[in-house]
């Protein structure tokens, strides 16, 4: 027995499996301990295609894992992007609407004094244009003087 305990262990790798799973694969053969040493091999190989293909799960796992995470990256960057010129244009956009504003407030303040200049020309012309009143303009009336007699000095 100890020289079966040799073989067998000999065939298993070190810090490979656990007490669990030895005591697993050692109870399967307890009544037959040379069955057991002659089919530790198979038990082996079967052990590291299992972890070999949980290994490759894993690694496809992280792979879709990674490229999903640099999709969202990049996702989350463009959006970011987009809402930045989203921004930009929503700021030209108010700054072209106040430029307009300010224009049409111009353009209403110069209508005002356009009219209020033409208002006045209009008064003037009215002014010229009214005959003149005799009563009123001091200048056209002549001033009506009396002759003077001398006094006689008798």
């Amino acid at each position: 027995v100890a020289e079966l305990a040799v073989k067998f262990a000999e065939k298993v790798p070190e810090n490979m499996y656990s007490i669990a799973q030895l005591q697993g694969f050692l109870l399967c053969s307890k009544r037959d301990p040379r069955g057991a040493v002659g089919s530790i091999d198979e038990w082996v190989e079967e052990r590291e295609k299992e972890q070999a293909e949980k290994d490759k799960r894993l690694a496809k796992r992280a792979s879709e894992r990674a490229k999903w995470l640099k999709m969202e990256k990049f996702r989350q960057k463009k959006d970011k992007q987009m809402e930045q010129e989203a921004e930009k244009e929503m700021l030209a956009e108010a700054e072209e609407a106040e430029k307009l504003e300010k224009e049409m407030e111009n353009a209403a303040d110069d209508e005002e004094k356009k009219e209020g200049a033409e208002e006045k020309e209009g008064e003037v012309k009215e002014e010229e244009s009214k005959p003149v009143d005799a009563a009123s303009d001091k200048d056209s009336e002549p001033e009506i003087v009396e002759p003077v007699t001398p006094l006689s000095s008798a």
